[in-house]
């Protein structure tokens, strides 16, 4: 962790408060009266905020001081949203923090499942890639209706509320990715709790912010018409909104079905449950939401009531969702196996082949051509045999055009590095390294491939390497002889 924000460093003498920034957390402390033995003051914990629960604001216009300097996070909880202003030196630090937060903070959301959109969830979180309803859904539906032994003879279910504190801890384990495990010994009421708090964590509601107006309306529709109106509502939902609700709607019609125990007929688990799944986007005056209440009560009636006939459909559409979403996983994980095994030929093909080519520059190097060129032809013949030319360098062609040229074998020189230019390979290409350069030998042969100004380059670029004091390099360059009867030369 580091020190920073909240006021700054302790080189200042108005620091009150120090901020630190772990992988997954951050902690709040305050600097006390009393001083360690080293002379340090000592810290006092305030607070600890996890990476998954944070948020981060800027302040609003008017509201402080340089707001270029201050940066709001943000920490939700069961009590509603608490906000931790830190202010720092100047606005380039803020950003620095800003990112290291915000670093961290994409880092925890990939195993959180509470306070995300239900698409986001879905789609983002490993646990969920390939399933229809979310598992936190299906482990708290499976234990209450199969598991436990008690849920469905238990009185007030879902009404009565969980130990707040086991929730919390339950909901922030199950956010880093930890596996939620229930026992015999397991509170029910811990887990309608648990239930209860992600459906009124999501981001956007169930039945989703667009159709709130729509499900409000069939309250005002005759009795006869309300399921048909429903039916037309469910099929508009997105689909895995879609199948949650058809999930939780159908268990709790289960549950009803518990009454005479549970007490929990299905106007008292639409009073309970409605508000979670419907709400407005807007904030409601105590009247309007007095109003709405209502209509909000006769939509989850009426979904839990006729789960059956709304539903009908959903468990075929759910199965053909989820083979569609397996069929893509495995063809993903095939690509990804070839994927895998291309890069695996590539990396093996390529140690062959830097091996081949300080092999190739050793043997020119003691004047052993006819050696270099057997081993460069036989292995690029190979290769391209074996349909791995995208993985040889041009640079394994160039040497073997040299080796030809050395051998006087004109035509076959001409051909591998025809190949090479036609791969890509550039005068500058050669000269770029020392060694290859050092292998210029014919400027005719250049002369053919590059063209006149090619190889003419070719020469300047070598000559201005040369003179800035690299190595120093001993090239031929043959010439034919000139109708004044002029021979070679060295350069």
């Amino acid at each position: 962790g580091g020190g920073g924000g909240g006021g700054g460093t302790d080189e200042r003498a108005d620091v009150k408060h120090r901020v630190l920034l772990f992988n997954d957390c951050l902690v709040l402390t305050q600097k006390s009266s009393a001083k360690l033995k080293l002379g340090a003051k000592k810290l006092v914990f305030r607070a600890r905020i996890e990476a998954h629960e944070m948020r981060m604001r800027n302040p609003t216009k008017g509201t402080v001081d340089n707001p270029s300097q201050v940066l709001n996070v943000c920490k939700t909880t069961m009590d509603g949203m608490h906000i931790y202003s830190l202010r720092f030196g100047d606005a380039q630090e803020k950003d620095a923090w800003w990112f290291s937060l915000d670093e961290r903070i994409s880092a925890a959301k990939k195993d959180m499942v509470f306070g995300l959109y239900l698409h986001e969830l879905m789609m983002k979180n490993p646990r969920e890639i390939g399933r229809a309803v979310p598992t936190i859904v299906e482990l708290c539906t499976r234990f209450l209706e199969t598991e436990s032994r008690t849920a469905l003879r238990t009185e007030g279910l879902f009404r009565m509320s969980g130990d707040a504190d086991e929730i919390e801890a339950s909901r922030a384990s199950f956010n880093k990715g930890r596996p939620l495990r229930f026992t015999a010994k397991t509170d029910v009421h811990l887990v309608t709790g648990l239930l209860k708090l992600w459906l009124r964590d999501l981001r956007e509601p169930l039945l989703t912010y667009d159709m709130y107006a729509d499900w409000c309306a069939v309250a005002a529709l005759p009795e006869a018409k309300r399921v048909a109106r429903l039916r037309e509502l469910v099929a508009q939902l997105p689909n895995y909104n879609r199948f949650v609700l058809a999930h939780i709607a159908e268990f709790l019609r289960r549950v009803a079905a518990h009454a005479a125990h549970t007490k929990m007929t299905v106007d008292n688990l639409a009073i309970v449950l409605g508000p979670n799944l419907l709400k407005s986007r807007q904030e409601l005056s105590a009247l309007a939401i007095q109003r709405e209440f209502g209509r909000v009560l006769v939509c989850a009636n009426l979904l839990i009531e006729h789960a059956d006939a709304l539903f009908a459909d959903v468990a075929a559409e759910r199965a053909a969702f989820l083979a569609a979403a397996r069929a893509e996983i495995d063809s993903l994980h095939s690509r990804e196996a070839e994927s895998r095994e291309l890069m695996r030929r590539k990396e093996l093909a390529r140690a062959k082949e830097t091996a081949l080519l300080e092999q190739a520059i050793v043997l020119l190097g003691n004047k052993r051509y006819a050696d270099a060129h057997a081993e460069l032809s036989a292995a690029l013949r190979a290769w391209e045999a074996a349909g791995d030319e995208g993985v040889v360098s041009v640079r394994a062609m160039f040497l073997n055009a040299c080796a030809a040229a050395r051998l006087e074998r004109k035509d076959d020189a001409h051909s591998w590095l025809q190949k090479a230019v036609n791969r890509g390979l550039t005068d500058a290409d050669i000269v770029a390294d020392e060694r290859y350069a050092a292998l210029v030998d014919d400027i005719d042969l250049f002369q053919d491939v590059f063209g006149k100004a090619g190889s003419s380059s070719t020469r300047r670029r070598v000559q201005t390497a040369v003179a800035k004091g690299k190595r120093p390099l001993s090239i031929v360059v043959r010439r034919a002889p000139s109708s004044g009867g002029g021979g070679g030369g060295v350069v």
